[in-house]
């Protein structure tokens, strides 16, 4: 159960980065939500091609949480880091700060 939770964590964590590269600068990337689905959706589909129902329920439903939650933070973090962005460039730069 912990090794689980674990790969859960990490894989939030990876979809949360990924989304996060991909989706700099763009100041409306959290409204693509149905886009970020598709990875967890595309694994938990593969899932049932080849698991028991059990795995697939256990399994199946933290894979789609995390990655889809990780994938919306991501992208929610890389809207807010693009609307700060322009304020940020137009400060003076601080020699002595």
């Amino acid at each position: 159960m912990a090794k689980t939770l674990i790969a859960f964590l990490l894989f939030l964590a990876y979809c949360f980065v990924c989304q996060f590269l991909l989706s700099r600068g763009n100041v409306d990337a959290h409204r693509h939500w149905p886009i970020m689905l598709t990875l967890p959706v595309a694994i938990v589909a593969l899932m049932i091609l080849g698991e028991r129902r059990q795995v697939i329920l256990f399994q199946g439903l933290g894979i789609l949480a995390s990655g889809s939650g990780g994938a919306y933070a991501g992208a929610v973090a890389a809207a807010i880091h693009a609307r700060r962005a322009p304020a940020q460039a137009s400060r003076p730069p601080h020699l002595f700060s």
